[in-house]
């Protein structure tokens, strides 16, 4: 992938980064309906995740947004406020506890995704020869572990963030304050750009997260309809 490729995937991430979050909590609810109980997954049910996918990603965005343009509020650098959270530590605190919310639910819903595919996979194995079922369910067992391992990194990062926010609110040393406060952006901005990075390298999470907007467009446009 060309250098401009991976600029626009870095800036697509920058704005949908709280959709994309979203996109992972719908599609894990999407999956698990459809590997533990495959008789209620019906168009109904789909519609339904694709309905909660809009309403929540469209609150997170614009919260998300929000969050960004009061930090700018308080802050000389407005262009750094859109890539970072700079700004008052309540105000942070605010914003990352929205990530935080949405990062347990994911890894959760992840985590019993996979011993769901996993159980099914021995189930099918079981009763048929090794044919497309068992491809399927190995294809989602990909997935969710790609999806647990980018949240995971993701929200270690962040919390490690938020520990060297708290030493640096507390510190005398104004040498010392500085140093972790950049130590802190710095982390915040490398768990974004590892996120971006294994989202361009993974086909499967791509496709995870392009299938969403694709049946969002099928789904707005039968509601037109």
């Amino acid at each position: 992938m060309s250098l401009r490729h991976c600029i626009l995937w870095y800036c697509l991430a920058i704005v949908f980064h709280p959709i994309c979050i979203d996109m992972e909590i719908v599609m894990s609810l999407d999956r698990f309906v459809a590997i533990s109980h495959p008789l209620l997954y019906r168009r109904c049910n789909r519609k339904f995740c694709l309905a909660l996918l809009v309403v929540i990603s469209v609150l997170h965005g614009v919260t998300d947004l929000l969050c960004r343009i009061l930090l700018s509020h308080h802050s000389a650098k407005i262009p750094i406020c859109l890539l970072f959270y700079t700004g008052p530590e309540e105000v942070i605190d605010a914003a990352n506890g929205l990530f935080y919310i949405a990062a347990i639910v994911v890894l959760i819903l992840n985590l019993y995704v996979i011993f769901l595919a996993l159980r099914q996979r021995r189930r099918v194995r079981q009763q048929q020869d090794g044919s497309g079922s068992a491809n399927r369910q190995s294809w989602d067992i990909r997935i969710a572990r790609t999806l647990t391992f980018c949240i995971a990194s993701d929200t270690i990062t962040r919390v490690i963030c938020q520990i060297l926010r708290q030493y640096a609110r507390h510190s005398n040393d104004a040498v010392r304050r500085r140093n972790l406060g950049l130590s802190a952006e710095l982390l915040d901005f490398s768990a974004l750009a590892t996120f971006v990075i294994l989202t361009v390298r993974s086909s499967n999470l791509r496709n995870v997260m392009l299938k969403p907007l694709k049946s969002v467009k099928m789904f707005v446009i039968e509601i037109v309809q």
